[in-house]
């Protein structure tokens, strides 16, 4: 195996140049992208059903609660 001689200077270069290669700007409309569609994800399946389940829960307990509280006149008490 051939040995190879390097200087301190060239190796800070090389080291320099990786360093602006790996440099993070780069990357972030990537990043971006994957925390959109994330995002997207979890509103249409985590969110939406949330406040469809919401809605639905009121649409079915309002009618009860107007039947407690005008026809059979309960009170709370506590």
């Amino acid at each position: 195996m051939d040995k190879v001689y390097i200087t301190k200077q060239e190796m800070y270069d090389g080291i320099e140049k990786e360093a602006k290669k790996l440099k993070s700007g780069a990357n972030g409309p990537i990043l971006t992208l994957l925390v959109f569609i994330w995002f997207i994800w979890a509103l249409i399946f985590l969110a939406i059903p949330a406040f469809i389940s919401l809605v639905l829960l009121i649409v079915i307990y309002a009618p009860f609660y107007l039947v407690d509280q005008k026809i059979i006149k309960r009170r709370y008490n506590g």
